[in-house]
């Protein structure tokens, strides 16, 4: 299973040029089986997020590839990973279409509830994995 996890829309990030029905079109053709949208410069999504799911506050993982950062930040965020022993994800950091995808995470088995996420995650059952020529690397 195959999940973005960093990823705006034009209605929760100001800076999106990206409405969510074309998010969800484009994570189903690049082959994602979820993403997660993320708020940019406001948090009224993720408090109700918290709302919905208090345990989400207690999730501690690190993006180590994000669509947006060169190989060297990605190196360095990969080796802070490791030495706070935190579980290392990816995401596109997507704020239009055709970067939705370019980075995600690979979780093993599949995510049926958001219970069965925060587990994998908290586990380090997961690794991050980025598009290179038509392939997850």
């Amino acid at each position: 299973m195959i999940i973005d996890l960093h990823t705006h829309t034009q209605e929760y990030s100001s800076c999106s040029h990206l409405p969510m029905e074309e998010l969800i079109h484009r994570a189903m053709a690049v082959g994602l089986d979820g993403v997660a949208v993320t708020d940019h410069s406001r948090i009224g999504g993720a408090e109700g997020a918290l709302d919905w799911c208090p345990e989400l506050q207690w999730l501690s993982a690190m993006e180590v590839f994000n669509g947006h950062c060169d190989d060297g930040e990605s190196s360095q965020a990969r080796r802070l990973a490791r030495t706070l022993g935190l579980p290392g994800v990816g995401g596109s950091d997507a704020h239009f279409a055709p970067e939705v995808g370019i980075a995600a995470t690979l979780f093993p088995d599949p995510i049926s509830t958001d219970e069965e996420l925060i587990a994998a995650l908290r586990a380090g059952y997961c690794s991050p994995r980025r598009w290179i020529a038509d392939s997850w690397k």
